[in-house]
């Protein structure tokens, strides 16, 4: 049997839809599972020892080269799809796949039309986005953790950029896609003089060049130094990671790594698995958007994220690290 996951982006959604795996496996053991994903997250999914196969696609690819890319996976005999992506690219792989059985994640879009135009929340409380991912497969299963492989990078050229002075350490990821998703660079430092025992590896894009604010004797900014595959592998060897609703919180989930959760405007980044921690401050305007999106409806900017004091997180990377 041949089963084919598509989910093309982004760095998130891929890992929290890798969740999917285990169970995928478990309920068909001795299946082929392939996946059709952007080239730029290629490393990320072969990561994973349950993926025999991936097929990548340019970010920039046309119709053309579209067409061409589901014409060879056609050729590829499937006996299911997954189409973990319900985009418009997924959607000319599924009539190009036509006649082969589909399992399909919904976008719920009724659902977030009320949430996001009328403040009326259908959705589960929390919603916990790898399970979303799980539940078109089997209602039943929970998230499973799993192990990456990392044969594919240069590990030592990772462990040296650690520092060789560091040796156990707490990856904190301040960035994020959208602005009114991240906590404030200035609770980022006050996390940073109050933990003054640890030591920490910021990782994030080329583009944060604020982080150079974090910067200190037991701090190593990784920020643009690291592949996708090369951060999951920090994160790996870590004590744990404090993040906002950010891939790098996502990948943490998906290996069972502690993971300390600060959650705001967002709908569905809370982690799933219970060695996660979620942070939050109770608003009634929470959640107001999809992934950080959109204008901040309160007299102070960004309150949700705002009143997350550095001391309570201290404490609480005290006691979970």
């Amino acid at each position: 049997m041949k089963i084919l996951i598509i989910r093309f982006s982004s760095f998130g959604d891929i890992a929290q839809c890798m969740g999917s795996l285990p169970v995928i496996k478990k309920l068909y053991p001795q299946a082929e599972i392939e996946w059709a994903t952007k080239s730029s997250f290629t490393d990320l999914v072969e990561s994973s020892k349950i993926v025999s196969k991936v097929w990548s696609l340019s970010s920039k690819a046309n119709f053309i080269e579209l067409i061409r890319f589901g014409l060879n996976l056609r050729s590829q005999k499937y006996d299911l799809v997954y189409d973990a992506h319900q985009n418009m690219r997924s959607l000319i792989l599924n009539i190009i796949l036509f006649g082969i059985p589909k399992i399909k994640r919904g976008k719920n879009r009724i659902k977030r039309f009320l949430l996001f135009k009328l403040g009326i929340n259908k959705f589960p409380k929390p919603f916990r986005g790898m399970h979303s991912y799980i539940e078109p497969i089997d209602k039943k299963s929970v998230s499973i953790t799993q192990s990456l492989t990392f044969d594919s990078i240069d590990q030592q050229k990772v462990r040296d950029l650690l520092s060789r002075e560091i040796s156990s350490y707490i990856v904190l990821a301040p960035s994020a896609a959208w602005e009114m998703k991240r906590w404030p660079i200035e609770k980022w430092i006050e996390l940073v003089n109050l933990l003054e025992d640890q030591s920490f590896i910021l990782i994030g894009g080329p583009e944060d060049t604020y982080f150079k604010d974090l910067e200190g004797p037991k701090v190593v900014n990784l920020a643009g130094k690291l592949s996708f595959l090369e951060s999951a592998y920090v994160i790996s060897l870590s004590k744990g990671l404090i993040s906002a609703d950010t891939g790098a919180l996502h990948l943490a989930d998906l290996m069972g790594v502690p993971s300390l959760a600060l959650i705001g405007p967002t709908a569905f980044g809370y982690p799933s698995n219970p060695q996660s921690i979620v942070i939050e401050k109770d608003f009634d305007c929470r959640p107001c958007t999809k992934d950080g999106r959109g204008e901040c409806s309160r007299n102070i900017y960004q309150e949700c994220m705002v009143s997350i004091s550095s001391d309570e997180v201290a404490e609480s990377a005290r006691t979970h690290f």
